[in-house]
């Protein structure tokens, strides 16, 4: 993923939902040029406020989205903002259970732009994933 990031905080009001963006933003506030929040949105992480176009003109590279809402889905309403952060130029990552490249608009858009939408969850067929089964020792699923 390309920074300096642009966090997506969108209309999120509980700040335990919004830990991926608040992590980031301490761990790496040089890799941060700002925050950007929709209607309703209350989180502030003391970061500046910005537009995406005002996020590219500072040199944002890619909208990452940093809420982990119940169930990981992406509602309605951040659709228009991922697609016009596409069209102002940038990249989007998100860790969300639901992936950004599954929806089709926003995979042709992306495509058609030349950027990547990054899905951080996504796990590795290759690992086995736990039965249940007892076995010797112990084990932590």
């Amino acid at each position: 993923m390309e920074h300096p990031f642009l966090l997506f905080i969108g209309d999120e009001t509980n700040a335990s939902d919004a830990k991926t963006a608040s992590g980031v933003a301490f761990w790496r506030p040089d890799a941060c040029i700002g925050q950007h929040r929709i209607k309703g949105g209350t989180i502030d992480l003391n970061l500046p406020e910005m537009s995406l176009v005002e996020a590219v003109a500072k040199g944002a590279k890619t909208l990452m989205v940093g809420i982990a809402n119940e169930g990981g889905y992406i509602p309605a309403n951040w659709l228009p903002v991922f697609k016009a952060a596409l069209e102002a130029g940038l990249h989007i990552a998100s860790g969300l259970h639901a992936r950004l490249n599954d929806i089709p608009e926003l995979k042709a858009l992306a495509d058609k732009k030349g950027l990547t939408l990054t899905d951080v969850r996504q796990p590795n067929p290759a690992i086995p994933v736990g039965t249940g089964i007892k076995r010797s020792g112990k084990r932590l699923l």
